[in-house]
């Protein structure tokens, strides 16, 4: 993994120590010290299944395709038509293939979080004294698979904050979660 700035978990880790211990409590304000470090330790970590996603994005890479060889195929040159759509939907499926292999979720200590990045690393968390509620999905593509969907909303926001795709073994992370909310 590529760190932008060195240690910037442990950073995280400390700043949601602090901010989520009770006013007052001596040993917190004793870690805002430089020196004491901060461990980020993940109780579940997880990997979305690579295939039910795939799909997903291949069936998406179908219709892009189709629409930018349909333009094409409007100037009657079908052979071109034809080279536009196949570039499109196979440049799109290996570039996805790559990008969900480095998608990765984690439940820790403070916070659910999950990393992703091809080019370039992000990471997306949410803490858990944020979270209100958790809705654990099933649909037809992971029923065929055996996975599940994990959505985390948050206080004041009406849309998903965090969607936990395509898990293998979704049920503990949903019985983790619902433990620290």
């Amino acid at each position: 993994a590529i760190g932008f700035i060195e240690g910037a978990e442990k950073i995280l880790n400390g700043l949601d120590e602090i901010i989520a211990a009770p006013a007052g409590d001596r040993e917190v304000t004793a870690s805002l010290s430089p020196d004491v470090v901060h461990e980020v330790e993940a109780s579940l970590s997880g990997k979305p299944h690579v295939t039910q996603l795939l799909i997903g994005r291949f069936i998406g890479s179908l219709f892009l395709g189709a629409m930018f060889g349909g333009l094409v195929c409007a100037t009657e040159m079908f052979f071109l038509a034809a080279m536009v759509a196949l570039t499109v939907i196979g440049s799109f499926t290996i570039l996805s293939y790559y990008q969900v292999q480095v998608i990765r979720y984690h439940v820790e200590k403070l916070r659910v979080a999950m990393d992703w990045g091809l080019f370039w690393k992000a990471r997306k968390t949410v803490c858990y004294r944020h979270i209100d509620f958790i809705r654990a999905h099933e649909g037809l593509f992971n029923k065929i698979f055996g996975t599940g969907d994990i959505h985390v909303h948050t206080t004041g926001s009406s849309f998903v904050e965090l969607a936990l795709e395509a898990l293998p073994e979704y049920a503990p992370f949903e019985e983790e979660l619902k433990k620290h909310y």
